[in-house]
């Protein structure tokens, strides 16, 4: 969609300045609204939460069939976050506040420089830090099995970069010999 309103502001600008007979102008309010809800990063984090919690509603931590109603939705959630940019915010200020809209629990200072899981399932201590690439997605396939589970983080813990964390495991503090 975010090509959709490039086009409508491209055309706008045509059709205001002349350079093309053929260009009919939308409404700037349009535009306007196109752009803030496809364009900028907090309307693009906003579909991704709206939809997330919408289809996300009432999901439990467990193990589900593989292709059923429950990973299909947490299927059809993240490929709605990717394709709307908020996933390609990671690193950016703004992913504490999209994992907390997302439902998960952030504690105070954190530095966050990975994207949350859609499903909400994440605690993370206060002053804790995720670097990037981290996996915090909290699920996996097995078989023919969809497990689903928390993800904890505790207080002063670092996780280093390309991390994967599965559920039911609590990172808590580094240990002092380990400048991770």
């Amino acid at each position: 969609m975010q090509w959709v309103v490039w086009l409508a502001l491209l055309n706008n600008v045509a059709a205001l300045t002349g350079v093309v007979s053929w260009a009919h102008p939308l409404s700037w309010w349009w535009v306007l609204a196109g752009f803030l809800l496809f364009v900028t990063p907090l309307g693009r984090m906003g579909i991704a939460v709206l939809f997330a919690r919408m289809l996300l509603t009432g999901l439990e931590p467990g193990t589900y069939r593989r292709g059923g109603p429950v990973h299909l939705r947490v299927w059809i959630v993240e490929r709605l976050a990717d394709a709307s940019g908020a996933e390609n915010l990671a690193g950016a200020p703004w992913m504490v506040y999209y994992a907390r809209a997302l439902g998960n629990t952030v504690g105070k200072g954190v530095d966050m420089h990975s994207a949350p899981p859609v499903t909400g399932m994440l605690k993370i201590g206060h002053r804790a830090s995720v670097e990037p690439e981290v996996d915090l997605t909290g699920h996996w396939i097995d078989g023919d099995l969809f497990h689903v589970g928390p993800v904890t983080i505790g207080n002063d813990a670092t996780i280093g970069a390309r991390t994967t964390l599965l559920p039911a495991l609590a990172w808590t503090r580094s240990p002092p010999w380990c400048r991770c």
